[in-house]
């Protein structure tokens, strides 16, 4: 049993997305990173099932950390390539057009860039049967998000999971993350103004069941990791420095849809 992941340069499929806004972004006036959407889709590591090795019933903790870190890499190096981004364009701009600083700030569109970060379903090289492993528990972490940078051009953070069709509704195979972890992102944005959660990866998910007994089976998470999840964002909203490592939530953040 392990996890394989197919493309470990996670700065290099960062800066590549930004990179293909950028050039989508060429006007005459010169480079404009700002404005729009981008749309970030994190992959998870293919977890391994091999026959002389099958996987247990129950995810240990190491293998829920193992995913934690790799989604911790993916938004670190989101968040990093767009500073190193946004800092590359200005500059580029500038003095491109230092000969008529009127016309170098419009380079900088007002609007901002709406992110949209989505977390893809767990894969598996051989699928298995049991429900255990299919339905996770077990919520996914960032780590060290004190050491993520500011962006100050994000107006518009959505965080979600990429819809699955492989069982009896959308959960099947969706890693739960932390409701920290929104918190901790939008920490990084101090000109927020909107935040879009679809999901908080909390029960009743929707499910095309009548069956309530049915719905809960596959949709109702173990009482303790819930609370446990609850528990953290209550926490979080009210000793936010302490939680949010001395950052606090925008006091722009003015639109916040929240499905719990």
């Amino acid at each position: 049993m392990g996890f394989l992941v197919l493309d470990q340069d996670y700065e290099s499929q960062a800066q590549a997305k930004i990179q293909a806004k950028i050039q989508a972004s060429h006007s005459l006036d010169g480079v404009r990173l700002h404005g729009g959407n981008l749309q970030y889709e994190i992959t998870l590591p293919l977890l391994t099932n091999p026959p002389e090795n099958r996987l247990t019933c129950h995810e240990t903790a190491q293998e829920t950390a193992y995913v934690s870190a790799h989604i911790s890499s993916c938004i670190h190096a989101l968040y990093s390539q767009l500073e190193l981004a946004a800092h590359t364009t200005t500059n580029s701009s500038y003095s491109s057009n230092s000969s008529n600083s009127s016309n170098s700030s419009t380079l900088v569109a007002p609007e901002g860039i709406a992110l949209a970060i989505e977390i893809a379903p767990q894969s598996f090289d051989i699928y298995l049967e049991c429900d255990h492993r299919r339905y996770h528990a077990r919520r996914l972490y960032l780590h060290n998000p004190e050491t993520l940078p500011l962006l100050p051009f994000i107006y518009k953070l959505s965080i979600k999971s990429t819809k699955t069709y492989n069982g009896v509704c959308d959960l099947y195979d969706i890693r739960p993350l932390s409701l920290l972890v929104p918190l901790q992102c939008i920490a990084a944005l101090p000109k927020l103004t909107t935040l879009l959660l679809p999901w908080m990866w909390e029960r009743p998910m929707p499910c095309a069941s009548p069956s309530t007994p049915v719905r809960e089976h596959y949709t109702r998470p173990w009482e303790g990791p819930l609370k446990d999840a609850r528990h953290e964002f209550g926490n979080a909203i009210c000793e936010q420095e302490k939680f949010l490592y001395g950052k606090r939530i925008p006091t722009s953040l003015k639109n916040a849809l929240l499905h719990f």
